[in-house]
């Protein structure tokens, strides 16, 4: 049994030693998974843009967060670091792989504030952004991650 064995490994050695080199360019072949992607922000002037589920009698958010579950409400929290120096800031709810404005809605501020809050939520899985404009600018940005609703 081991002189026959010996003879088929002499015979075919020379398959398996081209085999090797096949079977491992296939291994590192296999499809790689996409990186997930994070939220991303951005900001003006140190002003600040979080969200979470709950805020605090100053109206700002107790426990940061970034993603949350299709259809729940949450909360957002704009500091702007200084005082707004206007009448009127405009909040943007953004598909981020599209661009797509899903909704927008316009505060009255008084110019003396420096922060708005309230709540939103978003109805459909994805990466979603929110945009803080004061003035003709964007003063922060921050993306949310919307998970599907496991109870739906």
């Amino acid at each position: 049994m081991k002189g026959a064995f010996r003879q088929m490994l002499k015979q075919n050695g020379w398959l398996v030693l081209l085999l090797i080199p096949v079977i491992l360019f296939c291994v590192s072949c296999e499809e790689e998974e996409e990186p997930e992607r994070t939220p991303e922000s951005t900001s003006v002037g140190g002003s600040v843009l979080e969200t979470g589920y709950e805020i605090d009698d100053d109206k700002r958010i107790v426990s940061p967060q970034t993603s949350f579950k299709a259809g729940e409400d949450f909360y957002f929290s704009f500091y702007n670091n200084e005082p707004l120096g206007v009448e009127e800031v405009t909040v943007e709810l953004i598909f981020s792989d599209t661009g797509e404005v899903k909704a927008e809605n316009t505060y009255d501020v008084d110019p003396d504030w420096d922060l708005v809050a309230d709540m939103i939520w978003f109805g459909e899985p994805g990466m979603y952004k929110i945009s803080v404009e004061v003035g003709g600018e964007i003063r922060a940005a921050r993306e949310v991650i919307i998970e599907p609703d496991q109870n739906q």
